[in-house]
């Protein structure tokens, strides 16, 4: 143990359950807390349900796994620490140098010492809780009356706090950042679940977006309306002044509020002028 230090919950992937075993004794005596996951659906899974880690200790078993991870623990901001096979340790630092320039990922071998496996992972961590604070400010976006905190991924507006998952904040912020655009649901998927769009994940898709939807009371009276696209994906709009103000007499004087639908229905029907589109079809790309 090392000394009075608070463990530090660690997210172990590692397809080899002998060797996990072994990877999480090691863990545990340096102090940390594993979890344990034989692949990156489980911990993809986790995740999506809201579990957070300090860092991702991943074992390279020569699969695609890592840059699927890599890419999620940049979004997340959780620092990962590949560990790889002595023979695969040049083939895979070379083209990963860019990562190495990143407070967010370390390599390591396989064979390294428990006193090394330590260091990197306590450094790893405190790297990126130190970025994190000289970047508090950065972490506070605000758009249209919606105020973004990214550490603790909660969305304030109106002075009412809204509790997101993760993805679903991270969406949500991505469509604000990009009001007007069509993001594609080819590109959604690809940013936000994986390279691939199988049948029985078009769903999850639209299930995150309905949800953020509903959270954020993305309606006209809010200045924002969330609008589906026929087949091609999902776009943010601004709602002029002019459609507020009638939205709101409506809600006044109506006998009966009137349904989102409605109020989305009738926005639809505005000419607001042409939209960028945002996908693979467009040729553009997110910063």
């Amino acid at each position: 143990m090392n000394g009075t230090r608070a463990p530090s919950s660690v997210a172990l992937v590692d397809s080899a359950e002998i060797q996990r075993l072994g990877l999480t004794s090691r863990l545990e005596r340096r102090g940390y807390l594993p979890m344990l996951f034989s692949g990156v659906s489980e911990l993809l899974a986790a995740l999506a349900s809201g579990r957070q880690f300090e860092a991702l200790l991943l074992m390279d078993d020569g699969t695609a796994a890592w840059g699927r991870l890599s890419a999620v623990c940049s979004v997340l901001g959780m620092p990962a620490l590949l560990l790889t096979h002595e023979t695969r340790w040049k083939t895979r630092a070379e083209p990963d140098q860019d990562l190495l320039l990143t407070p967010l990922f370390d390599f390591a071998t396989s064979d390294s010492t428990d006193i090394e496996l330590d260091a990197r992972l306590r450094n790893l961590i405190q790297r990126t809780r130190a970025s994190g604070r000289r970047h508090s400010q950065a972490l506070e976006t605000t758009i249209g009356g919606y105020e973004f905190l990214e550490g603790p991924q909660i969305v304030v507006h109106k002075g009412r706090e809204i509790m997101l998952q993760p993805r679903q904040f991270e969406l949500a912020l991505e469509l604000f950042r990009n009001v007007g655009r069509l993001l594609t649901r080819e590109w959604l998927w690809n940013s936000f679940w994986g390279p691939t769009l199988p049948r029985d994940g078009v769903r999850a898709l639209d299930v995150c977006v309905a949800n953020v939807r509903r959270k954020l009371e993305l309606r006209p009276e809010n200045g924002f309306t969330l609008r589906a696209v026929y087949r091609r994906g999902y776009q943010l709009r601004t709602t002029p002044p002019r459609t507020r103000l009638d939205a709101g007499l409506a809600l006044a004087t109506a006998p009966k509020p009137p349904t989102f639908a409605h109020a989305e229905g009738a926005l639809n029907g505005l000419a607001l002028g042409p939209a960028a589109s945002l996908g693979p079809d467009a040729g553009l790309q997110l910063s």
